[in-house]
């Protein structure tokens, strides 16, 4: 049997972000995978969002009711309030474990270093 999580925050971003993120990151010098043709990086990217939004679908379908999703395009300080507040506990005097918390986003999601 697999890790069941006690939450699972999903960070949204629209599509037009995400396809900007990964237009960037295939036309940078730092990419594994480079693409210099706009058109096809253009393609590329469209393609992988909508790959993504069909897995994300299937993922909400079947987690109905465990995933809290947070707005991915607010400012980092907000996000993490708000991943604060899904994550507080309740008292209780059971035995205290660590949560099992999956946190996961959309493509481009990451942070800027």
């Amino acid at each position: 049997m697999g890790i069941i999580p006690d939450k699972f925050i999903l960070l949204s971003h629209d599509d037009k972000f995400s396809e900007q993120k990964l237009v960037n990151n295939l036309g940078s010098e730092d990419a594994i995978v480079k693409c210099k043709d706009k058109n096809k990086t253009v393609r590329l990217a469209k393609a992988a969002i909508r790959e993504n939004n069909v897995h994300m679908a299937s993922v909400k379908n079947v987690c109905n009711g465990f995933i809290t999703e947070l707005d991915g395009m607010k400012n980092e300080q907000n996000i993490l309030e708000e991943i604060v507040r899904v994550l507080k506990l309740k008292s209780t005097k059971a035995p205290r474990r660590a949560q099992r918390v999956i946190l996961m986003g959309t493509i481009g999601s990451e942070t800027e270093k």
